[in-house]
């Protein structure tokens, strides 16, 4: 669809082609205001027209200075003049100022609809054109970023050979003319969504336009990272890698990575190095930075410093006592006690300073050990993501928020542990529990049924009433009446032999027993029986 402006002094005229392109019904954008040079002008830098067709006499400014200042201003116009039979040195004066094409007067209406027709065309080769350049200079770009990336992380991991394809590689982006370098690693801790929901490397790239010294650094962004290797700035420029660089470039970074994601962005940076070979030491030291963040809080930008990144190793003799203690405070379902005891362990070992990585594997192992003694925990914690004690630690970015964190999930998961444990049974009740459903007839007692389980009658007894909520003679009393009830109502079987086929010694001592229960004698237990059934 194109969009056409039409200057004219006359406006019968401006309003008769308008009326003539409406006629064709394609939804072109047609404006007839301009009756004069400069308001054709006005009307085309607002609008920004496809087409201008003009007149070449008007007032204020003609048609020949018209299409001379567009031509002038650059404007992606098209210009048509409309002219008289004795303007031809007119037209040829303005076929000279870039004009398209021209129609005569009176205007033929064929003429002007064959070359709307060309230029409709021609609009659709030139969208088709731009848009192939455009995918073409994506693809280049693409291109660029991906040997910038390649490159970097080439240098990375000491990947330099053969050395004369390598000098050309380094040339390309220039850094065979910079005399030291740095290596920053950024890094999102505890993103609001993932990190490979946003497209960083163009971000980075459009970035790059705005800043000199990104356009001149390698860069990489892999899992919610960004690992840069930039100039170093000629204040910090130093052999000796004594000199600490300038961290305001990377505040600046971070701040603008922010407005694109939520979460705390952290920025370990290197010592400044003399030479490209230096790479993998600079990268080891800005890993370092991010080490150091784990204690002294994410979210800020750290240079490296030798005695910060020293972080002493956890002994076996540090967390072995507490980690029993805390397991024996696990088995009791005592989550305050074991939260404390956690709480005191990682308070002791986040104190010290120790190695980041090895305080998340005392962790991990002392959650294993939990999940290895207690095999529904790890079910309860894979079920409840608040009770999965190894994804917090997995996910913690400080130490702090994984002493928090750690703690609750334990306290937790001890709940959740305990709230199932009073669901179900523990192996030596339901034992016993299955012995006397199959043995209620005989006469067994305290004694025997502790006998079958192999435990004292006094321990049984307790740890009986404990996890039922009852003691053995009421759950053996609650077995043999239910089996009374569904005797009785067999016809076929005596009221007196009710009880002898429940265990009862005598049918006073059951008659009893089923009355202290139902508030009925057996015998009018069956009555009612019968009479629920004739009716």
């Amino acid at each position: 669809m194109l969009n056409i402006v039409i200057a004219d002094d006359d406006k019968t005229i401006r309003e008769g082609i308008g009326t003539i392109i409406r006629s064709l019904g394609r939804g072109y954008g047609i404006d007839t205001t301009a009756s004069d040079g400069q308001a054709a002008l006005e009307r085309v830098i607002a609008l920004k027209p496809d087409v201008l067709i003009t007149d070449i006499k008007m007032p204020v400014m003609d048609g020949i200075q018209l299409v001379h200042t567009i031509s002038g201003m650059g404007l992606p116009v098209k210009m048509i003049v409309l002219s008289g039979y004795d303007e031809f040195e007119y037209v040829k004066e303005s076929l000279k100022a870039g004009v398209r094409d021209y129609l005569l007067k009176p205007l033929n209406k064929r003429d002007l609809i064959k070359l709307l027709d060309r230029l409709e065309a021609a609009k659709g080769v030139e969208l088709l054109l731009a848009e192939q350049q455009e995918k073409l200079k994506r693809r280049v770009e693409e291109s660029r970023f991906l040997r910038r990336e390649r490159l970097l992380w080439d240098l990375i991991v000491n990947r330099v050979r053969p050395a004369a394809t390598f000098g050309e590689r380094v040339s390309e982006f220039g850094l065979d003319r910079v005399s030291s370098f740095i290596l920053a690693i950024v890094r999102i801790e505890d993103p609001a969504e993932p990190p490979a929901a946003f497209d960083w490397g163009t971000w980075l790239q459009e970035l790059s336009e705005e800043v000199r010294w990104l356009e001149e650094s390698l860069f990489s962004i892999q899992n919610g990272q960004l690992t840069l290797l930039l100039p170093c700035p000629a204040e910090a420029d130093g052999t000796d890698g004594d000199q600490a660089p300038d961290p305001a470039p990377f505040i600046w970074l971070t701040s603008r990575m922010r407005e694109c994601a939520e979460g705390a962005f952290t920025a370990g940076i290197s010592r400044p190095i003399p030479s490209l070979t230096d790479v993998p030491q600079a990268y080891r030291q800005a890993a370092e930075c991010l080490r150091q963040a784990f204690y002294d809080g994410p979210g800020r930008v750290y240079v490296f410093d030798r005695e910060r990144t020293v972080f002493p190793p956890v002994r076996d003799a540090e967390w072995a006592a507490p980690a029993q203690q805390i397991l024996q405070a696990v088995e009791a379902f005592d989550a305050d006690k074991a939260c404390g005891q956690l709480d005191s362990l990682l308070s002791a070992l986040i104190a010290q300073r120790v190695d980041p990585a090895q305080l998340a594997g005392v962790c991990s192992k002392l959650v294993r050990r939990v999940y290895a003694r207690f095999e529904e925990a790890e079910r309860i914690a894979e079920a409840d993501a608040e009770a999965s004690v190894l994804r917090v630690i997995e996910d913690a970015p400080a130490a702090q928020v994984l002493q928090e964190r750690l703690c609750g999930a334990l306290h937790r998961l001890v709940l959740e542990m305990q709230a199932h444990h009073a669901k179900k049974d523990s192996p030596v009740i339901a034992s016993a529990k299955e012995y006397i459903r199959k043995n209620y007839a005989q006469n067994i007692n305290l004694q025997t049924v502790a006998a079958q389980v192999h435990l004292n009658p006094n321990y049984f007894s307790n740890v009986f009433k404990q996890e039922t909520g009852m003691n053995f003679l009421e759950y053996l009393l609650d077995i043999r009446i239910a089996a009374a009830k569904k005797l009785l109502e067999e016809p076929d079987v005596k009221v007196y032999e009710v009880g002898y086929l429940v265990g009862y010694d005598n049918p006073s001592s059951f008659n009893r027993a089923f009355k202290n229960v139902t508030g009925l004698t057996p015998s009018e237990y069956r009555k009612i029986g019968y009479s629920r059934t004739e009716a």
